[in-house]
This record gives C-alpha cells, structure tokens and sequence, in this order.
C-alpha cells in the first residue's frame, strides 16, 4: 500500500479542476491527521470516504442517518463454552455487518486503525499483540487474579468511538459519520445509564439525529481494534495503580489479569480487587464478579487458555484432550466429520474443520511437538467437502 502524499494529492486535485481553496481546506486537514500518525490515510467526507472504499455514497449517509429501512447487520447466537459441566447454557451476541457495510469497515480498518496502536497493556486485536506474550507477562507470579468486563463490546458507546476517529485528527462531523458506521443502533435504554442517551449537540444535520447512541458490535471488522483503542483510559489508570502497587497488568480483549511476585495478603488483593472495580465503573464498564477469581501461590494457574508455571507457559491437559477427542472421532470409522459436526453442535463441516484448524494454530504457538502429532492426524481426515 502506497503512503498517501500530500504533493501527489494536490498535483491530482488541480488536475480534475479543484479549486486551490478546497485544496488548501483538505491539506490543512490531512497535516492535522498526519501530525498525529503518517501512516493513516486521510480522508476529509464522507463522500471522500465512499469514494476511497468504492462504497456507494446513498448507503452511507443511510447508514450513519441510521435508516431502519437499511438491514445493515445479520444478528445470530452462538453458544459459549460452558465453564462448569452444569452451567446454564449461555450465547453470545454475533453482528455480521451487510456485504456493502463490511467493505467499508474494512477499509477504515485497514487504512487507520491498524496504523494505531493501542496500550502496552493491551495483548489482542492488533498487528504485535500474543497470546503467549499476555501470558508470559505473569510468568513466575505468586498471586494471580482474573477479571472478566461484562459485555465488553456492547458496553462501548457511540461517543467513545467518536474520541477515537477525533483523537486521531478527523474532523467533527466526519468523526461522527465514522463513528456511526462503526457502531449498530441500539433498540432500547440498557439501563438507565445516561451513557447511552445522546445529547442532540453533534447532530446538527437533522437526518442524523437520533436518542440513544449505537454500540461496538461484536462482528464487525472496526470492532476489536475500536474496542481497544476507546479502553485507552480505562488501560492507562489501571496500569498506573497496579505499578504503584507492584502488580503487572495485561488486558487481552475482555479478560483482564493482575499478578504480584511478591507475597500479600488476601485482603491486600481485595483492595486491589476493589480499586479495579472503581476504574472499569469511572470508564462506563462493570465486571462480570461470577468469573472474578484469586489464585494464591501453589494454585493451579491457568490464563487465557494457557497453564502458567513458574519457567513458562504450557497447553493444559484440557486443552490436549480436547483436541485428541476431536481428531478421534473425526478419523473413526464408526463417527466421522458429519456425525462428529452434528453432535458437537457445528452448524456444517467446514465451520468444524476451521474450528480445529485454530485449535492447531494455538497449540503450535505453545507446544510445538504435540502440535506436530495432531496436525498428522489431522492430515488422515476424510473430509467429506
């Protein structure tokens, strides 16, 4: 991808017979977002933006007016993963936005947000982030404690991302429109949290106004890099405290983990607890205390997926076993990949063979010999696609 040049783009602009005041309006813009980061390229409208990402221009004024006669988003359910053999069924919310919304989503994420970076603390979504790393930032940790934030993508309004694209030197009224393509409608009040009721002070143009703000959907291409980049402050205050009190801090999308390597007390982590609590309410979020959990020294440990010890990180025997059940039944002769999607809850095949084919690519980032097995056995499936 060529870097954007104000010298070609001012060269071009006379060529099509601009005006020298529109040109002189767009580098002054453009200078303002390249101050920030010289990799983004700068748009300056909406219509520049419709143009940039070959999007039809009715369809995002439509989009960011919040038409109910566009169906700019397809909403299903899938099941979590249950943490307890008789835990309540439990899904969450997927958004896939509609084929002309996600190309545009795209674009904006490929061209500014994925030239930003987030918080040190912050080990998902973005071109350097790691599993390993988020969990090897606890290595040798005597107390361990795991947070989970509570609908952490829903929980971040319009205006949050709106900070984002301002922050980032766009313009108002263009940080409005970016960030209403970036976000879904929501229905109705969540709560009677005044985060979610818009002011009306923005929306000078009248097609735009609108009650409630929209939210991040899970889904969308914007999403997890929006949803780390509008946690900027929430990041910051948590790692300031945490340093002050010897702990380390990561954030992997909405699973936060705090650990110390020196002793302390249970109450000394309660504090910590508490602190935590504070900064996510003073930030618009809440924890889910369900999944909050304290591990003291000699506990097993295990992080994102991962078991921590005291020399690194290794694949827990859940994990192992997991997979090898997979690959049994795939390659029985008795079950196969039809019977084995079918019981397992897969709506088609090809949805089964991604998901083991990303249980692969995590166990060779940990274990790269017991991945090296599995990716044989993987390699004998029939499969019938």
């Amino acid at each position: 991808m060529n870097r954007w040049s104000s010298q070609l783009f001012q060269k071009e602009a006379r060529r099509l017979g601009r005006s020298e005041d529109v040109i002189d309006n767009c580098l002054n813009a453009a200078a303002l977002i390249q101050l920030k980061n010289s990799q983004i390229t700068p748009i300056f409208s909406l219509r520049h933006l419709s143009y940039m990402a070959k999007a039809d221009y009715g369809f995002l004024r439509a989009i960011v007016s919040r038409d109910d006669r566009i169906d700019s988003y397809r909403t299903f359910q899938i099941r979590k993963r249950k943490r307890r053999k008789n835990d309540k069924e439990r899904y969450r919310n997927i958004n896939v936005p509609s084929h002309d919304l996600k190309k545009t989503q795209q674009w904006i994420n490929k061209h500014i947000l994925s030239h930003v970076s987030p918080h040190q603390c912050s080990m998902a979504f973005h071109k350097d982030s790691s599993i390993i790393e988020a969990v090897n930032a606890h290595v040798g940790a005597k107390w361990v404690i795991k947070v989970d934030l509570k609908n952490f993508f829903e929980s971040i309004n319009e205006i949050s991302v709106y900070r984002v694209f301002r922050g980032l030197g766009f313009n108002a009224l263009l940080s409005f429109e970016l960030a209403r393509i970036c976000t879904k409608k929501r229905a109705m009040l969540p709560s009677r949290s005044k985060k979610w009721i818009s002011t009306g002070r923005r929306e000078t143009i009248s097609a735009y106004a609108q009650l409630l703000q929209g939210f991040l959907p899970q889904g969308a291409p914007t999403s997890p890099m929006l949803s780390n980049l509008a946690s900027l402050r929430l990041d910051q205050e948590i790692h300031k405290f945490c340093a002050q009190e010897g702990f380390i801090y990561t954030r992997y999308a909405d699973d936060i983990v705090l650990s110390i390597h020196r002793d302390v007390k249970k109450n000394e982590c309660s504090n910590i607890i508490n602190k935590l609590y504070r900064v996510m309410a003073s930030n618009g979020l809440s924890p889910n205390k369900t999944k909050t959990i304290v591990l003291h020294p000699g506990a097993r440990k295990v992080i994102l997926g991962l078991m921590l010890t005291e020399k690194g990180v290794m694949l827990t025997k859940e994990f192992k076993s997991r997979l090898r059940q997979h690959l049994f039944f795939l390659n029985s002769e008795n079950v196969g990949p039809v019977e084995h999607a079918q019981h397992k809850g897969f709506v088609s095949i090809i949805g089964l063979r991604n998901h083991i084919i990303g249980l692969l690519s995590f166990a060779k980032a940990v274990d790269k010999n017991f991945a090296s097995k599995c990716q044989a056995d993987f390699d004998r499936i029939v499969w019938p696609i």
